[in-house]
């Protein structure tokens, strides 16, 4: 879409916490996910009559969809974008430029985001489809640069399709087809290889077509999935593609693989349906005319559609000629379960993945949906399923411009999702699609048995062919769309904020600015508050990254401003450790923490001997008493570097103390015989020297109240024994 065409905007995007808890979703990592990332918070549709802000950065050759993930753990999301030979970084809502790195070719495959190295950090995984390369991309706040790249076939003429799928850390799978334009009159093949953040480990060949000429066309939205489809314990890959010869599309098939110990896949399961014909293809190239085959097929979806615990049910769309289309369903043993349409096939062309929604209120089994298009009307209709009562929807009230297909508007125009909104009297969900959200109207005359012909209602209106998620990007709680074509990448933010929780009040019982006493009861409350009435959580950690670490873990979900208590045992001592508190609400994923510092000795204050009491709220900004209380622990004169040489040494800091003590004594001692000081007033030094020591290290926590006293009549009794020797000279 160019800078000169309009995006229409009806009603805006806002996100509203009903009675039920709802819970956005930060990251999109994968295209054409099947509504897994949106299965537990949508956004909630509402009109606004304010203007958004959109947000508009041009691009080469954009490609694909924008995917959203923290590639650098800083707590700040990135958007991805493939654009041309680069894949470039972007920051919230202004799509502010962070990075880029080239690739070094447009020939590439759909990214993936996956943490394939288990650092925290997920990586991007995309192929070189012209070398034959997996390169794995990392950034790391600063840098973006190639993690590794991975060699995955030794065929010259393998530069076909590929997908890729993780299901665990350095557990990958990439399957890939031969050149489906190669013109050597060979079958067609369809290999994997398992790889790790490293590694490639053997390729296998998974199937090849029959008859000459042929080729496997992978489904244009490019996913696969992973999934214990069959409750046997193990996670498999599942796979779908098209297998073609010279002349027509032969079938469909479907592969459940299995990774051996020796890092290769096997078939475990091979569906094969139908016999789809569509004439006209030449040399079985993918590609090729009547329309792009890849996007005849779906990719699969894995759901459990009838509620059994035994298994899941394998789903799948898929052109039965160039004009109709049904959704199959079939059991762990690639026997049929169910098709749909119930009565006949659905008109026109897939459009869209396969995804989740909750078009049904008034029934709790697993609900889908995908989109077709009647080239001839260029109209769209919508078809959703659920297992007992099945719903196919009239025509788009909507109808965008021009002709709507895979071929013309590509990968653009296929990427579906459901989100939520509170828009009609049913709390059922809409429909995210190229151009824009609609809601299914089951209120109609004719949306019931047995036709179930229902209407659709244009919620928010985009015109163009971009593809759009519903990410909340900048973690507050709130979704915005994010959308991308060939030459820009839109944000379309609604301008609403969800505020983030902050810690209003805390105590810690023994005071902080004393030492602690070993094995002492630590009391922590903390009182955190929402200011938007959002539910909220608390935790403390005492000995905060210490091998003697105490987590009290994140409490349950509370009403803002209620305070939460943790008790502790300052079971070892230590020269300086860390207490952290921490508080978050329910919505806004942003995380308020207070570091402070404690040190635990043989002798100290114990649990009621003083409390640190902190009101946030009353203290000036930045110098609150947690920042107060910080600085006097950590830059306490005097406490700390005993605090430091008895963490170091081991040593107490009563005996640290007691050492300090003798050595002010022998230096007084010292210097007044060298003087020539009379033995008297010496003595007297020394005595209040001593004893003012051992008041200052029983303020600090050194010494305890009893060898206070005993030190006190010890050195009245030198002193009144210097006296009498001072009275005798």
């Amino acid at each position: 879409m160019k800078l000169n065409q309009k995006i229409s905007l009806n009603i805006f995007l806002m996100f509203i916490l009903l009675s039920m808890q709802v819970f956005s979703s930060t990251t999109y990592n994968q295209t054409g996910n099947n509504n897994g990332l949106f299965q537990n918070g949508r956004n909630l549709i509402s009109d606004l009559t304010s203007t958004p802000t959109i947000g508009l950065v041009g691009l080469t050759d954009g490609r694909y969809s924008p995917l959203v993930s923290d590639l650098d753990n800083d707590g700040e999301n990135e958007i991805i974008v493939v654009d041309d030979i680069e894949i470039k970084l972007f920051h919230d809502s202004t799509l502010t430029p962070v990075n880029a790195f080239t690739i070094g070719t447009a020939d590439t495959s759909t990214p993936i985001i996956y943490d394939i190295d288990g650092d925290s950090r997920p990586e991007i995984i995309i192929a070189d489809n012209d070398n034959q390369l997996i390169q794995i991309l990392e950034y790391n706040g600063t840098s973006f640069f190639n993690q590794s790249t991975l060699e995955y076939t030794p065929l010259s003429f393998s530069n076909g399709d590929q997908v890729f799928q993780c299901r665990a850390t350095n557990d990958c799978l990439i399957v890939y087809t031969d050149d489906s334009d190669n013109p050597n009159p060979q079958d067609g093949l369809l290999m994997s290889n398992v790889f790790n953040s490293t590694f490639v480990f053997n390729r296998t060949i998974i199937d090849t077509t029959t008859g000459s000429f042929g080729a496997f066309c992978l489904p244009f939205i490019n996913r696969m999935t992973a999934s214990d489809y069959d409750a046997d314990g193990n996670i498999e890959y599942l796979v779908n593609a098209i297998s073609t010869n010279s002349v027509n599309i032969v079938d469909i098939e479907i592969w459940a693989l299995n990774i051996n110990t020796n890092r290769t896949a096997t078939s475990e399961l091979n569906i094969l349906e139908g016999s789809p014909e569509f004439s006209g293809v030449i040399n079985g190239n993918c590609d090729s005319n009547p329309s792009d085959k890849r996007s005849f097929v779906t990719p699969l979806m894995v759901a459990d559609i009838d509620g059994l615990a035994n298994q899941k049910e394998i789903i799948m769309a898929y052109q039965t000629d160039a004009d109709d289309y049904e959704i199959s369903a079939y059991t762990k043993t690639g026997s049929d379960f169910d098709t749909y349409p119930l009565s006949a096939d659905a008109n026109g062309q897939i459009i869209s993945n396969l995804f989740e929604i909750n078009h049904d209120p008034d029934d709790t089994t697993f609900q889908f949906c995908v989109i077709g298009n009647n080239d001839a009307g260029g109209d769209s209709e919508i078809t959703c399923v659920n297992e007992g009562r099945f719903v196919e929807t009239s025509i788009f009230s909507y109808t965008p411009s021009g002709t709507i297909s895979g071929e013309s508007a590509g990968i653009f125009v296929q990427n579906a999702h459901s989100v939520d909104s509170i828009t009609q009297a049913q709390n059922t969900d809409e429909i995210l699609f190229v151009h824009g959200i609609y809601s299914l109207d089951l209120s109609g005359a004719f949306c019931g048995s047995p036709t179930w012909e229902c209407n659709t209602q244009v919620e928010y209106s985009i015109t163009g062919n971009q593809s759009w998620v519903s990410v909340d990007v900048e973690k507050i709680g709130l979704e915005d769309l994010i959308g991308m074509d060939d030459d820009f990448i839109y944000y379309i933010d609604d301008g609403l904020v969800n505020h983030p929780a902050t810690i209003t009040h805390y105590s810690v019982n023994p005071c902080l600015d004393s030492v602690w006493k070993i094995n002492t009861t630590v009391q922590v409350t903390i009182t955190t508050t929402d200011p938007d009435g959002d539910s909220i959580s608390q935790r403390a950690v005492l000995y905060s990254g210490d091998s003697n670490e105490q987590d009290s873990g994140f409490t349950q979900n509370l009403s803002s401003g209620q305070t939460s208590a943790f008790s502790f045992i300052a079971n070892k001592s230590i020269g300086n450790s860390a207490l952290e508190l921490f508080g978050k609400d329910s919505v806004n994923m942003n995380i308020d923490n207070i570091p402070l510092s404690f040190s635990v000795s043989s002798n100290g204050v114990e649990f009621g001997d003083c409390v640190s009491d902190v009101d946030i709220e009353d203290e000036p900004t930045p110098a609150n008493e947690s920042e107060i209380l910080q600085e006097s622990e950590q830059d306490n004169s005097i406490s700390s570097p005993v605090n430091r040489l008895s963490a170091r040494t081991g040593l107490s800091g009563t005996i640290i103390w007691i050492l300090i003590i003798i050595a002010v004594s022998l230096i007084i001692a010292y210097f007044s015989f060298k003087v020539d000081m009379p033995i008297g007033i010496v003595a007297t030094i020394e005595s209040i020297a001593i004893i003012g020591l051992f008041v200052i290290g029983a303020y600090l926590g050194f010494i305890s109240k009893n060898l206070i006293i005993i030190f006190v009549v010890i050195a009245t009794a030198i002193i009144i024994f210097m006296g009498i020797l001072f009275r005798q000279k």
